[in-house]
């Protein structure tokens, strides 16, 4: 979980070097989520919410705003870095496609 003010600028530019380094460490094995926090403090914003969002798409991960006031999205932000772990522990789902190279139908039986 990367998280960063959206009241400074500054720290989503730091949030992106953070993210690098966990990339240089660590490849795509990590689950990442971006967390815009204060997101309460509408008035002294000055990360966008469609930045943050074009941001995190291109890192390929999602986009959670959070405030410690709003205690839910806080969670929300938890439940979801969780959620991906788990997802990515989980191996592969093997192909929907049947590589038995006969259908039911096919078979014809004399």
């Amino acid at each position: 979980m990367i998280v960063f003010n959206l009241g400074k600028s500054q720290t989503l530019e730091d949030a992106l070097r953070i993210h690098q380094r966990i990339v240089q460490l660590h490849g795509n094995q990590a689950p990442i989520i971006l967390v815009g926090t204060k997101s309460d403090l509408r008035n002294q914003r000055q990360v966008k919410s469609g930045d943050a969002k074009a941001i995190a798409k291109r890192l390929s991960c999602r986009f959670i705003e959070a405030s410690a006031k709003d205690r839910d999205l806080t969670e929300n932000a938890f439940m979801t870095i969780i959620r991906e772990a788990i997802k990515m522990s989980q191996p592969a789902k093997p192909s929907k496609r049947s590589f038995w190279p006969f259908t039911k139908k096919a078979i014809v039986r004399t």
